[in-house]
């Protein structure tokens, strides 16, 4: 069966969303940013159609679903582009994340980029030494967390996710996560994952995590269970998976090469 001709932006779009190679048989004049995109989203193999001209266009974008396809499969470094390769081949290197997974076979992906300095106590800027004066917490870039829900389970509305610091910052997040297939992203603001007291050199104090997860369905709620312990929370520590990332997992006490 010949396939149908597709003669409006509006048919390219549907095409694409059901199969992002279909965007080789999209006129030029409808490949558009947004069809692209939407192709490219559905399939990263779809950027071998994409015309050269709108990857320049819209790096930041064309970059950020490269990034969320090699996050998911190595493999699709293979499809990135030249012109984005280094930047999304960079991002992943530098990425820390942890992975865990529930009882009923759920994913639950935690990962963040950077760490940043935030002073404590107000100590002049020509104090001498200021750096062996400073008290300061390390704290979390943005955390996304991205769920990803097996096939052999109900898909719930929404997700709710409350995060909690072990330890005498007691901070807490929380955020929902609206979900429209088997997996979901979603964002939480910054957290401490280390406590740097003044002196040299700088003793560190690390924290440890939890997470609680509950799906919620039309008319019930279920708290995902963590498959070590049995309980309710899924426990993780961040500095860890941070020291690992970094090759230095014996560095507690010498937080100076720490970014921020």
């Amino acid at each position: 069966m010949a396939k149908k001709k597709i003669t409006t932006e509006e048919e390219a779009l549907a095409a694409v969303r059901k199969d992002g190679d279909a965007l080789e048989n999209v006129p030029e004049e409808f490949k558009t940013a947004e069809v692209c995109l939407e192709a490219v989203k559905e399939d990263i193999r779809a950027f071998q159609y994409v015309p050269e001209k709108l990857i320049a266009k819209s790096p930041k974008e064309f970059g950020a679903i490269c990034l969320e396809a090699v996050k998911q499969d190595r493999d699709a470094l293979q499809y990135v582009p030249k012109a984005l390769l280094k930047e999304v081949r960079s991002r992943v290197k530098d990425m820390t994340k942890i992975d865990i997974r529930a009882l009923t076979e759920e994913e639950i992906r935690f990962e963040f980029y950077e760490l940043a300095e935030r002073e404590l106590n107000s100590v002049p800027p020509d104090t001498p030494k200021r750096n062996n004066s400073v008290e300061s917490d390390f704290v979390t870039d943005t955390i996304t967390v991205f769920v990803t829900i097996p096939d052999h389970r109900e898909v719930p509305k929404s997700i709710t996710l409350k995060f909690t610091n072990i330890g005498t910052s007691a901070e807490q997040r929380e955020a929902v996560i609206n979900c429209e297939g088997r997996v979901s992203k979603g964002e939480l603001g910054g957290i401490v994952i280390l406590h740097a007291s003044p002196g040299k050199p700088r003793i560190g104090q690390r924290y440890r995590q939890k997470a609680e997860i509950t799906f919620n369905f039309e008319n019930r709620s279920e708290t995902l269970v963590c498959p070590i312990s049995r309980t309710t929370t899924f426990s993780m520590c961040f500095y860890d998976a941070y020291e690992g990332r970094s090759g230095k997992p014996d560095s507690l006490g010498d937080i100076d090469e720490f970014p921020g």
